[in-house]
């Protein structure tokens, strides 16, 4: 199958009603096919149906809500870049072969993560002609390694249910019926509340690990989704905690307008994630359990033609045996030292008989190696090339002297100016501070020698200085000698007549 040069890989599963094939295109990502059977194409609901809400289909602009890439209506064939998925019913298949169920919170985060995409789509869809899912099953929901949910197909009716409510099928499979709302039974038109019931259908399978509706017989399940009786059965299921029982129940109600639906759903669901005695593991937890449990298995998955990618321990064994022998043509078909590796294997599985065989082989390589004995001189020049950068070194060598003359500069005016500094600072604590001071009041006391209230506006120090002043004999001894000759001249009579000028007053 070719289609918009999409290639498959080998990796299918089957829906009731078409085939899931893993295809890539030219730039490697890989997209999942909806391959409608042949009984069920040029049927009306996937041509002229979809032609109606192709430009949905093909421009969503939803988060989570995988677009349409290429179509082909007349083989009913429709491709979707989903990239590497793991589908709902892969991994309840997969935890059922183990005994074990997917769990209550992983469940929850199922149905909250797609409500808010149903939710979104509801809202953009009827604008285009396209109003709910029309058949949403673990089939069409794929979850990415990361734990991302993606929904795939909506707007594809449920083909196999409009024939049998038409009368043209005389028979139809349980899976069908199994996630189908009461409206679809009964040939009325869907709402977005459809899609929120076939949600909590789903969760109840993936909490417990056995479908809700688990009747053998197709009849007994029409008439038992036709009632509305997954009520009952979901308020009496065993193994799901009380809250999240009455959550799904009111999620499953007959009428369509009364159940719980759109935003009011998911903000139920997230109050019960919130709350911690729900107990189970994380989806993202569920998916890195699955991606390590696949890892060595992945490679057989796409070569393997099967019908499901749901594998029993004996087909994983098969596979396992195809693969050894894949791996060993492809050894024994390349050349050079391929077949080294192989021989690697073979002591291995086979055991220690197999070794003194390759030995010889082994020696006669070893033998031929001598010849080119030259070869270990040239490992010496790699290594005095190594040591050539030795050499590059030393011009590097001759530039640390230059380094090192300008910091030598540098530090010697630092040097100097040091001491200046420190002598300033200490010029006016120290002991010659203060002779300095009294040797320029020598010359301002000579000139300025009446001016005396001067020093008492000044600052402490400068009284300090006074009394050195006074303790210098030089000063008083000049006026001494000065005052000495006028003495004698006091003795005439000039001064005696200025004394007696008062005494005349």
């Amino acid at each position: 199958m070719r289609d918009a040069d999409l290639t498959p890989t080998g990796r299918e599963l089957r829906d009731p009603a078409a085939t899931l094939v893993e295809c890539v295109d030219s730039s490697g990502l890989k997209h999942t096919v909806i391959a409608f059977d042949e009984e069920f194409r040029g049927h009306s609901a996937l041509t002229t149906a979809v032609d109606l809400i192709m430009s949905f289909m093909a421009y969503p602009m939803v988060t989570g809500l995988v677009e349409c890439t290429a179509a082909d209506t007349k083989r009913a064939r429709f491709a979707y870049p989903t990239g590497t998925i793991w589908t709902l019913k892969e991994l309840i298949r997969a935890y059922d072969q183990v005994g074990k169920s997917i769990g209550c919170r992983a469940a929850l985060e199922v149905c909250y993560l797609g409500g808010m995409i149903l939710q979104e789509a509801a809202e953009t869809g009827p604008l285009q002609g396209c109003f709910s899912h029309g058949n949403l099953t673990p089939w069409r929901i794929g979850i990415k390694g990361d734990g991302q949910i993606q929904i795939f197909g909506y707007g594809l009716a449920q083909v196999e249910m409009i024939e049998f409510t038409q009368g043209s099928a005389e028979h139809i499979d349980t899976d069908s019926i199994r996630y189908a709302p009461p409206e679809r039974v009964e040939g009325q038109p869907e709402q977005p509340s459809s899609d929120t019931y076939s949600l909590a259908v789903i969760a109840h399978e993936l909490i417990t690990g056995v479908p809700l509706f688990d009747d053998k017989d197709s009849g007994s399940m029409w008439e038992a989704v036709k009632m509305a009786e997954g009520v009952q059965r979901m308020l009496k299921a065993k193994g799901v905690p009380k809250k999240v029982r009455e959550l799904l129940s009111s999620a499953m109600i007959y009428d369509p307008d009364t159940r719980l639906q759109g935003q009011a759903f998911i903000d139920a669901i997230g109050g019960l994630l919130d709350d911690r005695s729900i107990e189970g593991a994380p989806l993202a937890d569920v998916m890195t359990r699955m991606n390590q449990s696949t890892k060595k298995s992945s490679r057989k998955l796409v070569n393997l033609k099967a019908a499901t990618a749901a594998f029993d321990l004996k087909a994983l064994a098969a596979m396992a045996e195809q693969a050894a022998q894949d791996e060993e043509q492809e050894s024994d078909e390349e050349g050079g030292d391929k077949p080294r590796w192989g021989s690697v294997t073979r002591e291995r599985t086979t055991g220690r008989g197999a070794r003194p065989k390759e030995q010889p082989k082994r020696s006669k390589r070893r033998s031929e190696k001598p010849e080119p004995d030259p070869d270990k001189p040239a490992r010496r020049r790699r290594r005095t090339k190594v040591e050539e950068p030795a050499k590059v070194e030393e011009p590097a060598k001759v530039e640390e002297p230059a380094k090192v003359e300008e910091p030598a500069k540098i530090e010697e005016p630092a040097k100097v100016e040091e001491p200046r500094r420190r002598r300033r600072r200490q010029a006016p604590t120290e002991e010659p501070a203060e002779e300095a001071a009294p040797r320029r009041k020598r010359r301002r006391s000579a000139a300025a020698a009446p001016a005396e209230p001067k020093p008492e506006a000044t600052e402490e120090p400068k009284a300090t200085e006074e009394p050195k002043a006074a303790e210098e004999a030089p000063a008083p001894r000049r006026r001494r000698r000065r005052t000495a000759p006028p003495t004698e001249e006091a003795a005439e009579a000039p001064p005696r007549r200025r004394r007696r000028k008062p005494k005349s007053d």
